[in-house]
């Protein structure tokens, strides 16, 4: 996969302006319905270590990792619901 193939930082910034990142939560999720949201939409299991970095357990992180490191496509399914 190549860069054009995911979301540049510049995007993940704007998303996580978006989504309120800042404080770890994601709007007003619970940590049972982000991973149910990613288990369904994406098919991702967003508690895998793979999506934890630094903090890791923070919902914001894990989100942004996962923007991050998915195909645009994956992205876009993520932001658009």
């Amino acid at each position: 996969m190549n860069e054009v193939d995911q979301l540049r930082p510049v995007e993940l910034k704007v998303v996580d302006e978006l989504f309120g990142m800042g404080s770890g939560y994601v709007l007003d999720c619970t940590n049972a319905t982000f991973d149910d949201f990613f288990r369904r939409e994406v098919s991702v299991d967003i508690y895998d270590d793979a999506y934890a970095q630094g903090s890791g357990s923070n919902l914001g992180v894990r989100m942004m990792t996962c923007c991050a490191t998915v195909p645009l496509q994956a992205s876009w399914s993520i932001l658009s619901v």
